[in-house]
């Protein structure tokens, strides 16, 4: 049957509003498997709602008031705030799918704007020399004066519990810089990105570095970056991507630094899996060469990001204890440690234990 004007076309106008209600709790996008299991929990078990159809995801793709982002292994999605319609005809097919479950619920963020239509400014005109600048430039700061512990003044993302990005206080002055020198970075002309580059880019308010890592396979205007200076992935569109100036590029450090939760696992992992993915800390890389994650549930990577966003930190104690020594991370060249995160003297790992969200090794 076709997606026209009739009682199918009602149900399928009902399931996306459903869907709808549900990914607006998600500021930083959802994955498809952990939406399918809250619309069955809440709609399909309480008979307020049939199934989803097979192709649901299919509907939402060509559905304006939503952005479906594939990534990798897995689907994110997002409420989008675009206005052009896309005019489709899709089949609806009453059986649902199983689809892989994702790496990370919000360790490949992306969030869409989708928006073609970017401001030129006058005070983006500026003369400065243009610097190619790409991720292999980077260096990492000298982990021989980092601290072993005490006060964290500014957690900048969580994603789950083996990817929590902080940034030191004493690292805000270089910071504030950058942000600064971002901010005046030139728009570009250029349609030519290249895996590895690095560019500027808004991102959520904040002017930030990011690496070019591929182009979206859901819009061709847009690009896969991973955000240099908060440690996750986004979707920018190629107008949006400033190239970087000398006044930037003079800066090769990145200021930021990750912390692994010690002493939990996923739920479920046996005590081989732990120690094969010990070796694995410091780098997002198998001994292949293949890219690695611990897959984390859904559901513990959503409760991560909100319990560790910045602005429900406010007025509170977060400390870390180290339980190893500072390592460099191989691919992002930021340090990183293990140990446990402590919150007005609550150890957060073990919350997540009596949750139910992780078990201890």
């Amino acid at each position: 049957m076709m997606f026209q004007e009739d009682s199918t076309n009602d149900r399928i106008e009902e399931t996306r509003e459903l869907l709808y209600k549900i990914i607006k709790e998600f500021p930083s996008g959802v994955a498809s498997t952990f939406l399918e299991k809250l619309y069955n929990e809440r709609y399909v078990k309480t008979s307020i709602a049939k199934s989803l159809p097979k192709n649901w995801l299919a509907l939402l793709r060509v559905a304006e008031e939503f952005h479906v982002q594939d990534v990798s292994t897995y689907t994110l999605l997002f409420l989008s705030n675009g206005n052009t319609a896309k005019q489709q005809k899709i089949y609806c097919e009453p059986d649902m799918t199983k689809t892989d479950s994702p790496p990370s619920l919000i360790s490949e963020t992306e969030k869409i704007e989708k928006s073609d239509k970017f401001e030129i400014r006058d005070e983006n005109k500026i003369l400065a020399p243009i610097s190619n600048f790409m991720a292999d430039q980077f260096e990492s700061v000298p982990l021989d004066n980092l601290p072993t512990g005490g006060p964290l003044e500014i957690i900048i993302s969580a994603l789950d519990p083996d990817n929590i990005f902080f940034r030191f206080k004493k690292w805000n002055v270089y910071c504030e810089y950058l942000s600064a020198a971002l901010s005046r970075l030139p728009q570009t002309s250029d349609d030519t990105f290249l895996p590895g580059q690095v560019f500027g880019a808004q991102i959520d308010g904040d002017w930030c570095r990011v690496k070019i890592i591929n182009k979206s396979t859901a819009n061709p205007q847009y690009w896969v970056v991973y955000v240099v200076d908060a440690g996750f992935y986004y979707a920018v569109h190629r107008m949006a991507l400033r190239p970087l100036t000398e006044a930037v590029t003079a800066f090769k450090k990145t200021f930021l630094a990750q912390c692994k939760l010690d002493g939990i696992c996923v739920r479920g992992q046996n005590q081989k899996e732990i120690e094969a993915s010990v070796g694995k800390r410091t780098t997002d890389r198998d001994e292949n060469g293949e890219w690695h994650r611990v897959q984390w549930l859904p559901e513990t990577q959503h409760f991560v990001n909100e319990a560790l966003h910045p602005k429900r930190l406010n007025n509170k104690q977060v400390e870390l204890v180290l339980t190893n020594e500072w390592k460099l991370h191989a691919e992002r060249m930021i340090p990183v440690c293990t140990g446990k995160l402590l919150i007005d003297s609550t150890d957060f790992g073990e919350q997540l234990v009596s949750m139910g969200l992780a078990q201890r090794k």
